[in-house]
């Protein structure tokens, strides 16, 4: 039996881990609850103590969490984005970090009643380099816009550890805790490794983000210069507003979808009013806080640079003086020595620093004023400053990785062969280092380390106790807790191939099930629940900070179920993999249905693009749902063949970054009929499992044919029998994608045959029809790129194009081009945008230089009569006609035929322009918008209306 074949046998396996999964979102839904609703302003009996600066960086992160999850309606804004509204959220102050003692003066002024946390301490052991990376890790979760100097110390403190020298027997690479400490840590390697991991992919988002934010603003600026005088066809009004519709959503979907992983604060849209701004508002607003970003982050390096040169100063006097104390005769080598170490160690770090200055400096200098061209300009200097932060801080996690390597095989050796058990949580967390650092999760090593950590997790869900990660002079000694251990072994369950026990997982439910407590207000009221510290009675309370972590772990241990049970689900269906694809291509297709949305526009149809955009939104962080305020998890896409629908579909994933699994009737017979139902309820809860995925039922017409027309059928297939069964199956898949955030759509070219019951809403939210690209939005997608062309080639003085009888031109190929599918004219480049490789080179050395249609359009070359794939224009409108004529009743497909006769009569209209004449847009409107056509449009929609009333009030006519 194939692996096709076999997901029924692994069904259970799958069901498993799904039921884990659901009980860890309960668990953790309730320790948020308890977290978020803690007012660090009262005295609450239930929490055992205050929190110190390192354990309100991790009561950060949790909170952060649950506002990320959608638990919290608010979350600490900073002062530039507050205006009248102020956050309802308590939340412990950002530590105010210095590097050494007595150099206040240098950062900002110390609040009263807060202690400033000190990052170099050398005449006492302390957890500076613990906290560094911690603070590190929570601020870029919750930057707002500028690298502060607190942020910027500890980056400093970070990469400064990695270097260090100052001992001789210590590897470059690995992270002691504090400067008390000589050997370096696991656990705390680990730490810095996650902390510079985020901030590279932080940058790389950033990057991205600008790019697209930008690639956007070029595509509405193109609108504007449509309505120009030129050489090209001037579009209606309704087309322009629709399209500039378009690009407003897409910027608030992706403002609103990348805010939570990105460097820069961004607008708020949460509100009605957020989304009800313009264009011009909300971009100024981005390009607003860019300045913010760029101006206060230069203001910060300055002042950390200051501090870092003084307080090198300052740790070489304190070295110095001790080694005087010491008496020794080789004193002044000595001397040389640690100040050569000292700086050898700071200066890399502090060299980051410096250019980051020097390339903030240049960009304040070439900043733009608040312009069109401007914010181009200014998006384009943030994303080359962000393009370097992410390479040169991939480049401090080289070191890491080497020393992590050292580290695993080490471990692996003295766990294996000498059967240390203390080495297990040394290799977790070398094996984390190990992978964030190179990205390969796969090596033999890191499979080997998973291996070995599942075989030592006890039945109560712990791991074996490891060597403290700090001690103190007076004898105390730091342990980390479990629930560290946890986190580590699930981020690398979660990204390697190795086979996952259901029972690991289980037993580490069991235990932090096993050592939460619920917890009451003041007045006996449950909250939800909380964790103890190790070793604390059942009447004690429960610590905020263990807790904190508590909740940090099962998230992960959530992603890594999650990631697991999509795996598994893709061994058995089609899939293409897009979770490396977070591109926004959907702003750069073609709509084929413009046309169809300004002329149809009193039928209330639904344009493909706001299902696409409404899909997206379901794909999205439960906060940006929340946001946004309008989702769809299912859609039926409907129309002819060829018109692209799977084509929709599989650029939706590319443009989420989410996989595409396609399910199709092969599916469910492939174990013969005598299994069909069994395998068929297989599929649908596996699918039913995902998350962050689209799902593609294609060619389901024989499946969910309608029992009307099986009744009346002689011929009838195995699959028709299960119709019924789908009813439910549809109704459950719906109710889980709200929970697992995934969408679902069905393709099909005949939604007349299909069953009204299967495709209601409550099982498919919207229904849309798919067309071949009409004639108004092939025209100006021709004509909006031939501008671009000429303008670019005007601006090199080349005059090698012929202007005259272009409008001609395009209209010809628009008539050429008719009932042509959208994958077909994007094939081989046909409808691409044209552009030259050579700045210098003239149209001929064009890119799509074998592209007929560019060099007809452009530079008048003849098109060969076989450059555009024909289809038999004649029968697609007899057939239209024919369907038209045998429908008797008129229902919601009637009206998207008759819509799509309109799309032809636009077909006739180009036909019937003399060549050369000018293409006069209003007068085809005019000719389309006839009052007998309005009287018709107006009619089939009162019919629809009265039907959709019958069926709500279950009356039939």
């Amino acid at each position: 039996m194939t692996q096709q074949q076999d997901i029924v046998s692994r069904l259970p396996y799958l069901e498993s881990l799904d039921d884990t999964r659901n009980r860890i979102r309960t668990m953790l839904k309730k320790g948020l609850k308890a977290i978020i609703s803690t007012d660090l302003t009262e005295n609450f009996e239930t929490w055992v103590e205050p929190l110190s600066a390192l354990e309100g960086v991790f009561f950060r992160r949790a909170k952060h969490l649950a506002w990320h999850l959608g638990y919290l309606t608010d979350c600490d804004a900073p002062d530039i984005l507050k205006g009248e509204k102020d956050p309802r959220l308590q939340y412990p102050p950002w530590p105010i970090v210095h590097l050494v003692p007595g150099h206040e003066k240098l950062a900002e002024e110390v609040p009263r009643n807060q202690t400033p946390t000190y990052l170099m301490h050398p005449e006492e052991l302390d957890v500076s380099v613990f906290f560094a990376a911690a603070f590190l890790r929570a601020r870029l979760g919750n930057l707002h816009g500028a690298l502060d100097s607190s942020t910027v110390l500890c980056y400093y403190r970070v990469v400064r550890e990695v270097y260090n020298l100052l001992h001789a027997d210590w590897a470059i690479g690995g992270a002691r805790c504090g400067s008390g400490t000589i050997e370096p840590n696991n656990f705390i390697t680990s730490e810095c490794a996650r902390a510079l991991s985020f901030l590279s992919r932080l940058a790389r988002n950033t990057r991205r983000f600008l790019d697209c934010v930008r690639n956007i603003v070029i595509e509405y600026d193109s609108l504007s210069q449509l309505e120009e005088k030129g050489l090209h066809p001037r579009p209606p009004q309704r087309w322009i507003k629709e399209k500039k519709r378009h690009y407003h959503a897409l910027l608030q979907n992706i403002v609103e979808e990348n805010r939570d992983y990105i460097l820069l604060t961004l607008p708020e849209i949460r509100t009605k009013k957020g989304r009800e701004k313009s264009w011009d508002t909300l971009l100024k607003q981005i390009l607003r806080l860019t300045r913010h970003f760029t101006n206060q982050s230069r203001k910060s390096l300055a002042t950390c640079e200051k501090m870092i040169v003084r307080s090198e100063a300052r740790e070489l006097e304190i070295h110095i003086s001790r080694v005087d104390t010491q008496g020794e005769e080789d004193n002044e080598d000595r001397k040389a020595r640690i100040e050569a170490l000292i700086k050898t160690s700071s200066c890399v770090a502090l060299q980051d620093v410096r250019l980051a200055i020097l390339r903030f400096t240049k960009i304040s200098k070439e900043i733009a004023p608040r312009k069109q061209k401007g914010i181009l300009q200014n998006f384009g200097l943030l994303s080359e400053f962000f393009g370097w932060l992410d390479g040169d801080t991939r480049k401090h996690l080289r070191p890491i990785r080497r020393f992590s390597e050292g580290e695993l095989c080490r471990s692996i050796y003295a766990v294996v062969k000498e059967g240390n058990l203390t080495s297990v949580q040394d290799l977790a967390f070398s094996a984390v280092s190990y992978g964030v650092s190179d990205g390969d999760w796969n090596s033999s090593m890191v499979l080997r380390a998973a291996e070995i950590l599942q075989k030592h997790i006890s039945i109560r869900g712990e791991f074996p106790g490891g060597r403290p990660f700090y001690t103190t002079s007076n004898g105390g000694e730091g342990h980390i807790h479990n629930a560290h251990v946890i986190r580590a072994f699930c981020q690398i369950m979660q990204h390697c191939r190795q086979e996952l026990d259901p029972v690991a997982i289980k037993r580490f439910r069991q235990y932090f099930a096993r050592k939460s407590k619920k917890v009451r207000t003041q007045n006996g009221a449950p909250i939800g629940i909380g964790w103890q510290r190790p070793g604390q009675s059942l009447q004690r309370q429960c610590s905020l900070w263990v807790s904190s972590i508590s909740c940090i772990a099962l998230q992960r241990m959530q992603m890594l179920l999650s990631t697991r049970i999509n795996h598994e689900v893709a061994q058995h269906l089609s899939r293409s993999n897009n979770s490396g694809s977070t591109s926004d291509r959907l702003s750069s297709l073609m709509w084929p249905d413009l046309g169809i949305a300004i002329t149809a526009r009193p039928l209330g149809v639904s344009p493909v693009f706001d299902c696409l955009n409404q899909l997206r939104v379901q794909l999205m962080s439960p906060r940006a749902r929340q946001a946004l305020g309008t989702s769809t998890s299912s859609v039926v896409f409907y129309g002819p063949p060829g018109t692209g629908k799977t084509t929709l579909i599989q650029e939706l994933g590319r443009s989420c970054g989410a996989d595409v699994y396609a399910i199709s009737p092969a599916d469910f017979v492939v174990r013969g009929e005598e299994n069909l139902e069994q395998q068929a309820s297989a599929v649908m809860k596996a699918v039913g499992m995902l998350s962050h995925a689209v799902i593609l039922f294609d060619e389901f017409d024989t499946i969910l044919q309608s029992r009307d027309n099986q009744k009346d059928s002689t011929r009838s297939s195995i699959l028709e029998f299960l119709t019924g069964n789908m009813l439910p199956k549809l109704a459950d898949l719906n109710d889980r994608a709200e929970e697992n955030s995934f969408v679902y759509a069905l393709a099909t070219n005949y939604v007349e045959n299909l069953d009204t019951a299967a495709i209601r809403t409550g099982r498919f939210d919207l229904k849309c029809g798919v067309y071949f690209p009409d004639a108004i939005s092939r025209a100006f997608w021709l004509a909006r790129h031939a501008k671009d062309a000429i303008s670019d080639l005007a601006k090199r003085k080349n005059k090698s194009y012929k202007p005259e009888g272009i409008q001609a031109r395009i209209a010809e190929v628009v008539i050429r081009t008719s009932f042509v599918s959208l994958a077909d004219l994007f094939r081989g480049g046909l409808f691409a945008p044209p552009r030259v490789d050579d700045p210098g080179a003239s149209l001929s050395k064009l890119r799509a230089n074998s592209n007929p249609i560019w060099r007809y359009v452009l530079w008048g070359k003849a098109m060969p009569n076989d450059a555009i794939p024909l289809p038999g224009l004649t029968d697609k409108v007899k057939g239209l006609r024919r369907d038209i004529s045998k429908k008797a009743d008129v229902d919601l497909q009637a009206t998207r035929i008759m819509i799509a006769t309109l799309v032809h009569k636009w077909e006739q209209g180009f036909r019937a322009l003399p060549k050369g004449k000018k293409v006069k847009w209003s007068t085809l409107i005019n000719t389309l918008e006839t009052k007998k056509l309005r009287k018709e449009i107006r009619s089939e929609r009162e019919i629809l209306i009265e039907k959709a009333i019958e069926e709500r009030l279950g009356r039939k006519k």
